[in-house]
């Protein structure tokens, strides 16, 4: 079942839509970013699309976003940049080098991530040097935000879901 749940993880994006302000999140506006082409995956009104076409089309053979199938507002309200550091700033969280196995792990105040660490980075860059706040979350700390998330209603059968939270850009 490992390889059916990584390919769900890698068929499957469901993404809901961020504030337009970005939640007070930026990338700097000299920022290019690499264009490796144009993105072929298809976007779908979640709503449009039953759980059972959902695992005959797409779960195990193709990848595709699908919008609309929660409503995380609230959710995304409270991951905007004045609301994390106002409730987490002070909170020490665990940065990962951005390689495979991520061996270095720092320990750091959200706040300061956000002053020092969260910038672009050079493409000359290795990922055993760049550091990101991913997935090695305190839970007891955080379970007040992560509650407010509204799960997608689509699962597969015999796998359970994987969540990850991080922050990344500016």
């Amino acid at each position: 079942m490992g390889n059916r749940a990584a390919q769900f993880v890698a068929a499957c994006l469901i993404c809901a839509v961020g504030a337009e302000d970005g939640g007070g999140w930026s990338l700097p506006a000299d920022l290019s970013l690499g264009d490796e082409g144009t993105c072929t995956i298809e976007v779908l009104d979640g709503s449009e699309l039953s759980h059972q076409q959902f695992i005959e089309r797409y779960a195990f053979s193709r990848p595709v976003v699908l919008r609309g199938l929660t409503n995380n507002t609230k959710f995304q309200r409270l991951c905007s940049k004045s609301s994390l550091l106002e409730k987490y700033g002070s909170l020490k969280v665990r940065l990962s080098t951005a390689n495979t196995h991520s061996y270095r792990k720092v320990d750091v105040l959200l706040q300061e991530y956000v002053d020092e660490f969260l910038r672009p980075q050079s493409e000359d860059a290795l990922g055993s040097e760049t550091l990101y706040f991913f997935g090695d979350n305190n839970f007891t700390e955080w379970q007040n935000l992560f509650d407010q998330y509204e799960s997608p209603p689509y699962v597969l059968p015999d796998t359970t879901g994987a969540y990850s939270f991080g922050i990344a850009g500016q």
